[in-house]
């Protein structure tokens, strides 16, 4: 029987031990560095008064080539579920402005009417077509600021404006806030509003901002942990991508986190993200959609005492314009809760566009208003979109597009 030395143990569990080292610093320094999991943290007084990064660096550009596939097939990762299901995008340029928000520079010193905030719906562009607040300002005539941040949920590149100091003296007069079905829920409103509450009834929002809670406790709690290191981790990302290999090499199933459809009118199957449909069959008691209209008639005050008023699109999920195509295992799910919610949106008096009933008649009747393989919205519905909120807009007349050019 072969002996082993104590220095042939100790030198591989030392080299194991070095490789664990570096691979777990280099994760936690990309975590901070790339995905800036520290924003969710700490609030950063000093960028109340100066100008919020966007999500690229300043004057970024560049061109990404037609690729084929979409979130939920990187999500599955196998090269067959890209084959099967993907869609070619076409070649996209992305230019960033002197913050890193998506908008064509020069930007400084420029008045823009009207601002769109929100994730990666209000920031996403597919080739030559506009994104939508490209779209917005075609239909509106006038110039229209893209302050969405993409990756980090609705309410963060509403925040980041309220830090901002560059709109102080020429605020927008109208900020469209886009709102996914998935992201509506009391719970989550409510704890923004509760970093708001440190807002003055006179409206210094700049510094009492600034003066506000430097440490997001409640993001240090373990089901908030749970999510989020993982979510900023390239490596349980790249363990996750190997087993999503593995599983489907030896046991021919993708990943749980993608379910396939059934077959459309056109005997087309989309990918569905697991996770909205399980957002479709939450309770009422889950939405508390009551609370979550508070919430949004509380952040519409904020803005006020920053001179800008707030309109907010409600988008729905690819699952729910589509459900007719959701698979026979899944539970049937509620009505849309965007018609509840819009309905108490309106009871506060708050202007609101819902997608959902529009995207319904066309999605029977036209092309794909999503992608097969991709969580986000066609061109198409972009446009739809775009013309719709536009349409709101003019008519809550606060706008002359010939002054506002």
């Amino acid at each position: 029987m072969m002996r082993f030395t104590k220095s042939k143990v100790v030198l591989p569990v030392f080299l194991i031990g070095c490789l664990w080292l570096f691979l777990a610093a280099g994760d936690w320094f990309l975590r901070f560095e790339h995905f800036h999991w520290q924003d969710r943290l700490m609030t950063r007084p000093k960028e109340s008064a100066s100008v919020t990064r966007g999500p690229y660096p300043p004057l970024f550009r560049q061109e990404i080539p037609p690729i084929r596939g979409g979130d939920l097939t990187r999500l599955a990762a196998v090269d067959d579920v890209v084959a099967r299901y993907g869609e070619t995008k076409p070649e996209t340029l992305i230019q960033a402005d002197e913050a890193g928000y998506r908008n064509d520079p020069p930007t400084v010193g420029k008045r823009y009417p009207v601002m769109v905030v929100g994730d990666s719906f209000m920031n996403v562009k597919f080739g030559k077509h506009g994104s939508f607040p490209e779209l917005l300002a075609v239909d509106l005539g006038v110039p229209v600021y893209n302050h969405a941040y993409p990756g980090s949920g609705a309410f963060w590149g509403l925040h980041r404006y309220l830090l901002e100091g560059r709109f102080i003296d020429r605020p927008p007069k109208v900020i469209v806030w886009g709102l996914l079905e998935r992201e509506i829920a009391g719970g989550l409103f409510s704890g923004y509003v509760y970093h708001l509450r440190v807002l003055n009834k006179g409206g210094a929002v700049q510094e009492d901002l600034s003066r506000g809670e430097k440490i997001a406790w409640d993001q240090l709690k373990p089901a908030k942990l749970k999510t989020t290191l993982p979510n900023t981790s390239y490596f349980s990302a790249a363990v996750n991508r190997a087993w999503n290999i593995i599983r489907y090499r030896v046991f021919g199933s993708i990943t749980k986190d993608v379910v396939v459809s059934k077959p459309d009118r056109y005997g087309n199957s989309f990918l569905f993200y697991h996770y909205n449909l399980e957002s479709m069959a939450w309770s009422r008691e889950q939405r508390n959609l009551s609370q979550a209209a508070y919430a949004v008639a509380f952040i519409r005050d904020a803005l006020r005492t920053r001179g800008s008023e707030l309109v907010v699109v409600l988008i729905p999920d690819k699952e729910q314009v589509y459900r007719e195509l959701i698979p026979d295992n899944f539970s049937e799910s509620p009505p849309c809760t965007l018609i509840e919610f819009e309905e108490e949106l309106r009871r506060r008096n708050l202007p609101v566009i819902n997608l959902f009933t529009l995207f319904r008649e066309q999605a029977a009747t036209g092309p794909a208003l999503y992608w097969r393989d991709d969580t986000h919205w066609k061109p198409e519905a972009m446009a739809m979109a775009a013309r719709l909120t536009a349409e709101r807009i003019r008519g809550m007349q606060f706008l002359d597009p010939e002054v506002e050019k």
